[in-house]
């Protein structure tokens, strides 16, 4: 859908349309390149892990082996800052929502 920039979601029957048709924007195209970014970049420490592993377990290197493993620890805590910072904004989400909800209900 960001690629082409919009995706037909109707569905016809007996000549009449029932569904939606949506029209993508530049934020959806920004958002897939973020995406992608963020996951190139958390997965590098994966790859990097990968690699340097492989080489020390054929090599029988010690040091290769840890500096491998010092990438998968690298990585773990870039994947668990991550989390906390969506579970924050997703708490703050659903406070704003119910605070909202509480506010609408009074009227």
């Amino acid at each position: 859908m960001a690629i082409f920039g919009h995706k037909d979601l109707s569905l016809e029957a007996d000549g009449f349309s029932f569904g939606a048709y949506f029209r993508s924007s530049n934020n959806s195209l920004v958002s897939v390149l973020i995406t992608i970014v963020i996951g190139g970049i958390i997965n590098y420490f994966l790859y990097r892990f990968a690699v340097a592993v492989g080489e020390g377990v054929q090599s029988t290197d010690a040091l290769k082996v840890n500096t491998g493993f010092n990438s998968l620890h690298i990585y773990f805590k870039i994947l668990g800052i991550g989390l906390i910072i969506g579970l924050s904004i997703l708490l703050l989400v659903f406070l704003v929502a119910l605070i909202a909800g509480m506010t609408a209900s009074r009227y």
